[in-house]
């Protein structure tokens, strides 16, 4: 064989790997994602505290939060890379752990990767005030009747509450709108000035709710007897 038909050849196997190369990244990457699942289990002195609370760190993701009875924080997150087109952008998905910080009467979750997309759904119990810190993405929330904190760079907040009364509740959004329902039992003032909302309530509860938003939307809403829609 000549030495042309030798270069020609290489050249001809080498395009080949790199073509099986990119096809192989290319199914792998589609499917790519991983489920995170953990409990925490509240201990005594959680349940008996008046001020236990749970903190959660998105930067950039999704959440759904469903309030109950139980003792036990249930966890699960799915994740996935934001960008799977480039494969120098990946991030070995196998690699992230949860970060759990347990002291007293405080519990904080976050990743150990931020730059990655994440979906979580967690089951919290009600003794757990509760605060999350999302970058961008957005919160549906069902069932509280313990305290809230809420802050969103980038996003929307949907949050359903039992039919309590609250101490106070102060909403802010920077751009975009809020939509309130129920609250009937204190007093409510509504502010809207060009592009930014504000709503705060006083009640007769013991529980806060605070949500601030940068550009967004928040709809909260409590369903009782003659509830009214602002």
């Amino acid at each position: 064989m000549t030495r042309a038909n030798y270069t020609l050849t290489a050249i001809l196997l080498a395009v080949a790997a790199l073509l099986t190369t990119v096809a192989t990244y290319a199914i792998s990457a589609t499917n790519e994602e991983r489920i995170i699942t953990d409990e925490i289990k509240l201990s005594a002195r959680m349940l008996a505290a008046d001020n236990s609370n749970f903190t959660l760190n998105v930067p950039v993701g999704q959440v759904e939060i469903k309030v109950t009875d139980s003792d036990v924080v249930t966890i699960l997150v799915k994740i996935e890379n934001k960008d799977v087109s480039w494969p120098f952008s990946k991030v070995d998905l196998a690699s992230v752990g949860l970060s759990k910080y347990i002291e007293e009467n405080q519990i904080t979750l976050e990743l150990t990767e931020d730059d990655i997309k994440q979906e979580w759904q967690l089951i919290l119990p009600r003794q757990l005030a509760v605060a999350l810190n999302i970058g961008v993405g957005n919160a549906d929330i069902q069932s509280l009747s313990q305290s809230l904190d809420a802050n969103v760079g980038v996003g929307s907040v949907w949050l359903s509450v039992d039919n309590i009364d609250y101490n106070q509740m102060e909403i802010s959004v920077g751009v975009g709108e809020i939509q309130l329902q129920g609250f009937n039992h204190g007093q409510i003032l509504k502010e809207r000035v060009v592009v930014s909302d504000h709503v705060s309530y006083q009640g007769k509860g013991t529980h806060n709710v605070m949500v601030e938003i940068g550009v967004g939307d928040v709809n909260i809403s409590q369903v009782i007897p003659g509830y009214s829609t602002l």
